[in-house]
């Protein structure tokens, strides 16, 4: 017997995801422990790019302790610039490693699976569709770790690392980017899964319908030439090709526009945390320097 289809849900998802993540944890743990070292590397940065600002509007050009500290600091600069490089050539070195080896796994276990249902289902299935989804299953489970790796895991740890320092540095500012940072996140969330995710589902529906109408047309073509019907079969699979471009275009169109709506969220943000600090410098609670942290972030 073949399978019995089931509604997929996220933890399904993620447990999948997991699955193949605990068979090469070594290379996923040193991909994400690395990645994450360079983004806190990255995030504090302007820190030390506020001391040498400081150091420079406070002192005179003629003074040697001052022109010592601002060169003190930016050696420093320099020196985690190459660490943050380092880092990240060390993540996505075990990341490359990583992905390439699930892949592998995903592709050679989804083709297992399928060779173990019965010869009913596969009389029944489309060839060239089972062999959509395989392959499409592969490549979604590069699309998500991508998500997560360079998208999420990232901007989160570079959130959480500034909204820390602002709120040490400038209370009122990082209170701001905690109600932005959480706006965005819950904006983000809901975009995914409630308006992105049916209409990429839907996509791929279609997708797969393609491959499966392709390959019967193809597989079946010297009985389609017998009976003369090349112009009945053209017609079937352009159907089937218009139905996953009108899916297709809105799904990316939809992408785009969710796209900018969290861009403008983030502009939202910064805006907001620019004005806050250019307000506390007004009361004389900030400096000029203050500036160029929020600046840099």
């Amino acid at each position: 017997m073949g399978p019995v289809e089931k509604p997929v849900s996220y933890k399904d998802v993620a447990m999948f995801a997991l699955h193949y993540a605990k068979r090469h944890k070594r290379f996923a743990l040193g991909s994400f422990g690395f990645l994450g070292l360079a983004t806190l590397t990255d995030a504090f940065m302007p820190l030390v790019y506020q001391k040498i600002v400081n150091t420079l509007m406070q002192n005179y050009a003629d003074n040697p302790a001052s022109l010592r500290t601002a060169v003190t600091f930016l050696l420093l600069a320099f020196g985690m610039g190459i660490m943050f490089h380092t880092l990240r050539w060390r993540a996505f070195t075990n990341s490359s490693k990583f992905f390439s080896s699930a892949l592998h796994d995903v592709v050679i276990d989804g083709l297992h699976k399928v060779q173990r249902f019965s010869t009913d289902w596969h009389a029944n299935s489309f060839a060239g569709g089972t062999v959509r989804k395989i392959t499409r299953g592969m490549w979604a489970y590069a699309q998500y770790g991508n998500t997560i790796y360079n998208g999420l895991f990232p901007a989160a740890m570079m959130m959480l690392a500034m909204t820390t320092i602002l709120l040490f540095k400038m209370p009122i500012v990082g209170l701001i980017m905690v109600a932005t940072v959480i706006i965005y996140c819950v904006l983000s969330v809901y975009i995914s899964v409630k308006i992105l995710a049916p209409l990429f589902r839907a996509s791929a529906e279609r997708d797969t319908k393609i491959g499966a109408t392709l390959a019967d047309i193809i597989t079946g073509n010297p009985t389609v030439k017998s009976f003369g019907a090349e112009r009945r079969e053209d017609a079937i699979f352009s159907a089937v090709a218009e139905d996953w471009r009108v899916y297709s275009r809105k799904a990316w169109t939809t992408g785009n526009l969710t796209d900018m709506a969290r861009g403008l969220c983030r502009s939202v943000m910064f805006i907001g945390m620019l004005g806050a600090t250019v307000w506390l410098w007004k009361e004389e609670r900030a400096t000029a320097c203050d500036i160029t942290l929020t600046i840099t972030r």
